[in-house]
C-alpha cells in the first residue's frame, strides 16, 4: 500500500521482524523452531532503479521506504543463515494479483468497473510488469520451502514474461465484459518511482524447483472473478 510509508514501522516489519524470525529458526539447543526451512518473501522493489534484465545478482538501488527496508530484511536473513545452521531463501515477488487484493489495486478496480458500469481512470498503461497469479506464488513458496538452496539464496518468483498495465487491463476487459470506453487510459498520471526494467530471470527458480509459474493472465483473472463471486464480494453492483 503506497500509504504505508512510515520509515520506523517499515523497518520494524520488513527488517527487524525478518531478522528476529531468522534468528528463532537457527539450530540451537533452546530454539523451539530449530531445523526449520525459512522462506522469506522479498519484493521486486528491492531492485529499485535497476534496469535491463533482472537477475538475482543485479545491483539493488531501491528508492522507496518499502524497497529499502525489504532489502535490509533480505540482507538480515542472509546474514543470520550464513552465520548459523539455517536453510533460508528469499523469494522476491513481483506484481502479484488474484483473490484477496486490497481495494483500489488494479484488478479489484477492474472488477468494480465490470460490476457497476462506471468508468475507470487509468494511467496510459505503458509500464510493464511481471504479473504473477497468487496461486502460482503460493505454490512457488511451498516448492522453495522444500528446496535445498545455499544459505541466504535470493530467488525471483515470477513468470519471466512482462505485460503492460494496459495489456493486463484490456485482457480483464475482455474476460469481464467491460466496454472499452470505460477504461480511460491516460486519465491519471503515472506513479513516481515506477520501475522500468526488462524481463525477470527465473532460471534460478527453475534450477531449484524444476518449475515456474504458468497461469496466463486471462486464466488468473477468470479464476479471481469466480472466487470473488463465490465469496459474495463480486459483482458488487
Amino acid at each position: 500500500d503506497p500509504a504505508e510509508n512510515d520509515p520506523e514501522a517499515a523497518e520494524r516489519i520488513n527488517t527487524d521482524l525478518a531478522r528476529t524470525v531468522a534468528e528463532a529458526c537457527v539450530l540451537t539447543a533452546d530454539s523451539p523452531w530449530a531445523g526449520q526451512h525459512l522462506v522469506h518473501t522479498g519484493s521486486a522493489l528491492e531492485y529499485g532503479t535497476a534496469s535491463g534484465d533482472l537477475a538475482e545478482d543485479t545491483a539493488c538501488t531501491p528508492t522507496t521506504v518499502y524497497g529499502q527496508t525489504k532489502l535490509a530484511g533480505t540482507h538480515a536473513v542472509a546474514d543470520v543463515s550464513g552465520a548459523g545452521n539455517l536453510a533460508a531463501v528469499t523469494a522476491r515477488l513481483f506484481t502479484v494479483y488474484g483473490p484477496g487484493e486490497h481495494h483500489g489495486r488494479l484488478l479489484p478496480s477492474l472488477l468494480d468497473t465490470a460490476a457497476t458500469g462506471l468508468p475507470l481512470d487509468l494511467s496510459d498503461g505503458s509500464q510493464r510488469r511481471d504479473f504473477t497469479f497468487v496461486e502460482d506464488v503460493a505454490e512457488g513458496l511451498l516448492r522453495l520451502g522444500g528446496a535445498a538452496p545455499q544459505a541466504g539464496t535470493v530467488v525471483n518468483l515470477a513468470t519471466g514474461q512482462l505485460e503492460s498495465v494496459r495489456g493486463f487491463a484490456e485482457t480483464a476487459g475482455r474476460v469481464l465484459s467491460i466496454a472499452p470506453e470505460l477504461l480511460r487510459f491516460g486519465a491519471r498520471a503515472g506513479r513516481p518511482a515506477e520501475m522500468d526494467h526488462d524481463d525477470v530471470s527465473v532460471e534460478r527458480l527453475r534450477e531449484l524447483t524444476g518449475w515456474s509459474p504458468s497461469t496466463s493472465i486471462g486464466d488468473g483473472i477468470t479464476a479471481t472473478a469466480v472466487y470473488e463471486e463465490a465469496m459474495g464480494r463480486w459483482p458488487s453492483g
